[in-house]
């Protein structure tokens, strides 16, 4: 028997073990130390399976990657119970602006926006055109009137305006001209003008004799302009230098009030600016200081509704104010963010706020933030999980064996495990799969959980052995020979259950499946090979204080108790035999509503709402949850692919577009949706891509528009806004009902459209969903037969792998239905769709523990010859209080995870809790017995050299 040959060389090396199991911890150390730095948040992502959400994130990348978002923001979420758009709050996003742009302990920033950086963006957008029309028309003025206008002063008063004098006065014009004007270009342009003009006008006193003097010179001033256009200036410049001739007169070319009305009506017709937005921003023309323009742009932000924003652009204002104004966003985008520059993001944002009196009413977050922020809490949270569950783990070990030596034995090699468990941690988040932020910690709960067991089934087993008088070498063979195989037996149900976890694309369930299946296999042959070490080297104080005479007066106390059977496993296993009958239904009546529970959850996806409220990333997301919507951090990306492209660069196709806004319209429609903005919604307000053609207006909003389309016009993006945060229920039934409106749509447009990719974070929740449900029960199906098959080895049984496993199913039944009847009373949160799975596999794992140690006593016990019911009650009492102790233990350290601030950690820590109580104590110590008993000997059938029991 090969755990009989393992003891044997155990009892002839075991001073050669202990120090390789040392030797190997220390050689890990470098890596073990690094485990932490290695694991990130993966709640809810996906291994690359070409979905949907994927897919349609590669084409925002490849496609359109000069107008998607790069690198990492953090927002500024600023809170008022009033309204934010106010001086106070202005001045204070200023200096933060300017605080972290000159901190030289934030390398990886790159720019940061706010409604008055975006505000003065715009602003700059249409003052700097305006600047140019008015220097234009200036400059035009002063040559198609100012030129004039010096003639006629010359020509007036040294001349008498004599028209015959008019040859004279322009040659004393050209003199003045000559001394004033330096810029020679100009000087020419004068000099050419004035000769066209006085020609002109000496002609008109011949060919229109009665005209008035203002009137005649007003002819000759349109008239000599249009020649002078025409035959010196370029043809691009025509058309401007005749507007200006026809709004000018010798009145008012000069008044500042005329030109600045001149370039904003001008510049009202060639873009999209209104006249309110261009009124306010001419000023800038004049003084286009950073302070000046920061005062208008402040104006604007705090009363947008005066200056008519064009929908196209409202997005700058409402992109960073909620609607109702009592909450302001600014964003400071980073390449990389690291932990230290968001802690000094953080010192800049609450040290700035503190002048201003907004201390209190600052936060940060973003998706770097909250990664952070949860990776700090669970992390935290193991400086309470660990004390107790070491505590527990001494305190339950030290009063079962009644020794203060046997704790610490347990306590050693779990340590020793767990450390090499960390460098697994490390190689497989590095060179296999990422590992999320709370896998160690369950993996430290794991570990201490079966890592106690797996010693205390050895060393209860040892002590069984020297009760019954063997010597310390023989009694360590005997425990490795018997207790080896159970724990090796129900250890490789664990291993197998996680590294089936380990093959699945939900990163989450991948990294912890991998890393937690390792870590046991670790412990267990460190259970199996450095305990039994560790007794040989201490054979005589294992067990101290219970040592010499004490432990012989214990061994006949148990020899007793075991002869009269009194004790309560005794008792509870002839009430199990005797009542068997009973218990069976009992179990079915039980079970059955809670499969009707289960059948019927509605798991939630929602990890995000499972963190702690009070991180003050969560709190921020929160609030713009409830004042922008979910979407502001995590935006939906909808990609549409078409056959053939929607610009070619000078008209759009009209039967593309036509669908392209049909797609934004029925989108918008949906009632979780708050915005959509994309090429027939520029900004979010629709256009009518009919009435475009190429005048300025419209090649501006071209420009817009096709920022949205791929280079080569096939591709068009829609960026989706939801009301609620993307991991809600809503926002999960909101995308599956757009992905088959957009399913029903390709399929009626087959020619057009080739394919729409819904992504982003609410995409990637429902593809996670899909791979769930649709790889649950093939994960199930796997795990039940890979653990029947080892069953069925060790057990020699049809039936008892079978029934194994439906006693695990109904544990899981009970447990889900009581943690949905807790979470949703108490904490208002339903189960989370990894739950049932992992539950699942660490229970069909663990919970197999105590179904393998009590069948495979029962088998001993028959195998010696003892009648079923005998041997069931002799086994129950035997391994009862070792059972008992055990899930205590471990129910104890994985309960320890509902001590954590998260709700995913803590309802595990309930269920796990639960199940493995509910396991041990009712369905081992009374449903196992009574079916057994009703069974009889076809609870050892099985076919050929597989029976290990012969029935009789």
């Amino acid at each position: 028997m090969i755990f009989g040959r393992l003891g044997r060389e155990i009892t002839r090396r075991y001073k050669l073990i202990v120090p390789l199991w040392v030797i190997a911890l220390v050689l890990a150390t470098p890596l073990l130390l690094r485990a932490s730095s290695v694991v990130s948040l993966q709640q809810g992502s996906t291994s690359n399976l070409g979905l949907e959400a994927q897919i349609a994130q590669n084409l925002v990348n490849t496609k359109f990657g000069s107008s998607s978002p790069s690198g990492s923001p953090l927002v500024v979420v600023i809170s008022s119970g009033n309204a934010t758009t106010t001086t106070k709050v202005h001045d204070y996003v200023i200096a933060l602006s300017e605080a972290i742009a000159g901190d030289r302990s934030l390398p990886d920033y790159v720019s940061g926006s706010s409604a008055y950086s975006s505000v003065s963006t715009l602003l700059t957008g249409v003052s700097e055109p305006e600047a140019r029309l008015s220097d234009g028309a200036a400059l035009l003025n002063q040559l198609f009137y100012g030129v004039p206008s010096l003639f006629l002063s010359v020509w007036s008063t040294q001349f008498g305006a004599n028209q015959s004098m008019i040859p004279q006065a322009q040659a004393a014009t050209l003199r003045t001209i000559s001394s004033e004007i330096l810029n020679q270009t100009q000087l020419l342009a004068s000099q050419d003008y004035l000769t066209i003009f006085t020609r002109t006008l000496s002609d008109s006193f011949h060919t229109q004799e009665t005209l008035p003097l203002a009137l005649r010179v007003q002819v000759a001033i349109l008239t000599a302009g249009a020649n002078f256009t025409q035959s010196v200036l370029p043809a691009s410049q025509r058309p401007f230098a005749l507007l200006v001739i026809r709004s000018f007169s010798l009145s008012n070319f000069t008044d500042s009030v005329a030109i600045e009305r001149f370039v904003i009506n001008q510049i009202t017709k060639v873009t999209l600016f209104t006249p309110e937005l261009a009124t306010a921003a001419y000023p800038l023309t004049r003084n286009s200081s950073a302070n000046f323009r920061d005062q208008i742009s402040e104006s604007v932000v705090n009363d947008p509704s005066r200056f008519n924003i064009p929908p196209v652009y409202r997005s700058t204002i409402s992109g960073f104010v909620s609607p109702d104004g009592r909450v302001m966003l600014a964003t400071f985008v980073f390449k990389n963010v690291t932990t230290s520059e968001l802690n000094e993001v953080r010192k800049l944002v609450q040290s700035t706020a503190l002048p201003y009196g907004l201390a209190g009413s600052v936060q940060v977050t973003g998706q770097d933030a909250l990664n952070s922020d949860i990776t700090a809490s669970i992390l935290n949270d193991t400086d309470i999980i660990l004390p107790i569950t070491i505590v527990l783990l001494l305190v339950a070990t030290g009063l079962f064996f009644r020794s203060v030596i046997t704790p610490f034995v347990s306590l050693g090699t779990i340590s020793i495990a767990l450390g090499l468990a960390e460098v697994v941690v490390f190689l497989v988040a590095t060179y296999v799969s990422q590992v999320d932020v709370s896998t160690p910690v369950i993996l430290l709960t794991v570990l201490i959980g079966v890592g106690t067991d797996y010693s205390i089934f050895i060393i209860a087993r040892y002590r069984e052995e020297r009760v019954r008088g063997g010597s310390p070498a023989q009694s360590v063979e005997n425990a490795v020979t018997w207790a080896g195989e159970s724990i090796a037996t129900s250890g490789a149900t664990v291993i197998i259950s996680f590294i089936f976890l380990g093959f699945q694309p939900i990163t989450f369930l991948k990294g912890l499946g991998l890393v937690v299946g390792l870590g046991v296999l670790i412990a267990l042959i460190a259970s199996l090979t450095l305990i039994p070490s560790v007794i040989l080297l201490l054979p005589k104080r294992i067990f101290f204080p219970m040592t010499g005479e004490r432990f012989d007066r214990y061994a006949t106390r148990v020899k007793e108790r075991l002869e009269k059977k009194v004790g309560y496993f005794s008792r509870s296993g002839k009430f199990a035999i005797k009542h068997a009958k009973v218990i069976v239904i009992l179990s079915i009546v039980v079970t059955i509503p809670a499969v009707y529970i289960w059948a019927n959850l509605a798991p939630s996806y929602d990890f995000l709402g499972a963190s702690p409220k009070n991180l003050e990333s969560v709190s921020a997301f929160n609030t713009l949850t409830n004042t922008f919507g979910g979407g502001s951090i995590f935006p939906t990306h909808v990609v549409v692919k078409f056959a053939s492209p929607l610009w070619n660069g000078t008209a759009y196709r009209t039967g593309g577009m036509s669908l392209l806004d049909k797609i934004s319209n029925d989108t918008l429609r949906n009632h979780a949706v708050l915005s959509v903005t994309g090429p027939t919604r520029p900004g979010g307000a629709r256009v009518d891509f009919r009435t475009l053609s190429d005048d300025p207006r419209s090649l501006q909003l071209i420009s817009s528009m096709n920022k949205m389309l791929s280079q080569d016009g096939q591709y068009a993006l829609l960026t989706v806004t939801l009301k609620g945060s993307p991991y809600t229920q809503d926002s999960i039934t909101v995308v599956k009902q757009l992905r088959e409106q957009y399913r029903s749509l390709i399929a009626g447009n087959p020619q057009d459209l080739k394919g729409i990719y819904l992504g982003g974070a609410a995409g990637t929740i429902v593809d996670t969903s899909d791979v769930v449900n649709t790889q649950f029960y093939q994960v199930i199906a796997y795990v039940t037969a890979a653990v029947a098959v080892v069953l069925l080895l060790v057990l020699g049984s049809l039936f008892l792998p079978l029934f194994a496993i439906v006693s695990v199913v109904m544990s899981i039944a009970w447990t889900l239905a009581a943690t949905e009847v807790v979470f949703a009373g108490l904490y208002n949160f339903p189960i989370l769709y990894i739950t049932p799975l992992t539950l699942f596999v660490l229970l069909l794992g663990l919970g197999m523990d105590y179904n393998i140690f009590i069948l495979t006593r029962i088998r001993e016990e028959s195998t010696k010859g003892k009648p079923l019911n005998e041997a069931i009650v002799t086994a129950i009492e035997n391994t009862g209080g070792i059972i008992t102790a055990a899930a205590i233990i471990l129910a104890g350290s994985l309960g320890a995870l509902s001590l954590s601030s998260s709700l995913l950690l803590k309802e595990f820590g309930f269920a796990f809790f639960f199940s493995i109580l509910v396991d041990a104590m009712v369905m081992r110590t009374y449903v196992v017995p009574a079916v057994m008993s009703l069974m009889g000997r076809w609870n050892w059938y099985a076919p050929g050299r597989i029976q290990r029991v012969k029935m009789k």
